[in-house]
């Protein structure tokens, strides 16, 4: 029996999750009938995990490559790939943490109801007499 080091097959399984094939057949059936790529359907093994994490990290930085949020040189070196996710991840928390703040300043003291309105949000009223 061979082994194979887990770095070795991460190296592997990334290599496989970022060819277009894979992609392709990732966004097919997420689209379609959810992900079906193995021919069990529950209780993936931590292989399997890591494989669909890939997949969806790639999609993700291709849909952000295509919209032009980052440049397509990312796809040239893993550590331009991971960083961009990081700064990604870093950003993400950082805007939650201000719709935090800004949710707490909206709070309604007096009932201890919070209501949340973001900035992107279209607030809808009925005119009154029609």
């Amino acid at each position: 029996m061979r082994f194979i080091r887990f770095d070795r097959v991460l190296d592997l399984i990334r290599k496989l999750s970022k060819d277009d094939y894979w992609q392709a057949i990732y966004n097919y059936n997420k689209e379609n009938t959810g992900i079906n790529i193995f021919s069990n359907d529950k209780e993936f093994t931590k292989l399997q995990v890591i494989f669909l994490n890939y997949l969806g990290f790639y999609y993700t930085l291709h849909f952000d490559i295509n919209s032009g949020d980052v440049n397509k040189l990312v796809l040239d070196n893993e550590v331009y790939e991971d960083s961009y996710f990081y700064y990604k991840s870093e950003s993400r928390k950082k805007k939650e943490k201000k719709t935090d703040k800004n949710n707490i300043a909206m709070t309604d003291n007096k009932y201890h109801k919070s209501e949340t309105v973001n900035k992107n949000q279209w607030v809808f009223t009925k005119v009154k007499g029609k």
